[in-house]
């Protein structure tokens, strides 16, 4: 993302809806419409900025999840797979 604040990502918006509107009115739709939701690490002090937009963090959970499933291999039930996935993020957190 080129913006470094919330006022220079709308300005950015802006231009791009003004240049597309014609051409896509729904993509420009969808583009306005989730603007806010995905520019809400911009209110964020810079700091905290740029582990929110990797996804090391995830990609993390995810593996320590496959180490576990991998002993297990089968799930009697689906809440048991669930069981598990909550024991790994009660002792992440």
């Amino acid at each position: 993302m080129d913006a470094r604040d919330h006022d220079t990502a709308r300005l950015l918006l802006n231009q791009v809806l003004e240049a597309y509107e014609t051409k896509a009115p729904k993509a420009m739709a969808v583009l306005e419409a989730g603007f806010e939701e995905e520019t809400k690490d911009l209110l964020l002090p810079e700091k905290y900025r740029k582990r929110l937009r990797t996804t090391n963090a995830l990609e993390r959970l995810n593996e320590e999840i496959l180490l576990r499933k991998r002993v297990i291999r089968i799930f009697p039930n689906r809440e048991s797979a669930l069981r598990l996935i909550g024991a790994l993020l009660m002792e992440i957190d």
